[in-house]
């Protein structure tokens, strides 16, 4: 079993599969590699954005099963300072 990184850092980024939003590695191990595409009801309609709510209640199934949503922060536009995901 490979170390964990204990912060990991993902973009989101805009794709022609699926909602049209995927997450890819930032940086440490595995930097580059494209995590998910994400599900149509993901997507916030009408805006290139995932849906914090729907991220909340997925966390574990679609993106990270050894971690729990509360231990996510999220940044809005670019790099400025994350927020915790909100509770379910």
């Amino acid at each position: 079993m490979e170390p964990r990184e204990e912060i990991l850092d993902y973009l989101l980024f805009a794709t022609h599969e699926a909602s049209g939003l995927g997450l890819v590695r930032d940086c440490g191990s595995g930097a580059g590699n494209v995590l998910v595409i994400f599900p149509m009801e993901a997507r916030v309609q009408n805006k290139v954005a995932i849906s914090p709510e729907w991220l909340t209640r997925h966390w574990q199934e679609w993106v990270d099963g050894n971690s729990a949503s509360g231990e996510v922060w999220v940044s809005t536009g670019g790099r400025s300072e994350p927020e915790k995901l909100p509770e379910e």
